[in-house]
């Protein structure tokens, strides 16, 4: 849920509802604000990724690549309301 933009209020409560679900279909759930946690060791633990409420850029160049080759290795993500929002600049 990192934002380099317009900060969304309900950042907080979006979070906890993941969390809610996650502990109701026993999904585990993390979550940052860490750009730094987009490496392809750490992405390679995870089924999925979500942006939750994201905005602006919030990935470098290096962590961008990681991520394009966790979701062409079929790691899923999901994008939630503001994700649309982020990373206009991302070839």
């Amino acid at each position: 849920s990192k934002t380099a933009g317009f900060r969304h209020d309900s950042i907080p409560a979006g979070i906890a509802a993941l969390k809610e679900i996650g502990k109701d279909t026993n999904i585990t759930v993390d979550s940052t604000e860490s750009a730094a946690q987009f490496t392809t060791s750490n992405l390679a633990r995870y089924d999925a990724v979500a942006f939750l409420s994201t905005t602006g850029d919030v990935l470098n160049a290096e962590q961008q690549k990681a991520f394009e080759n966790y979701v062409a290795t079929g790691g899923g993500y999901v994008g939630i309301h503001a994700a649309a929002d982020t990373e206009y600049e991302w070839e």
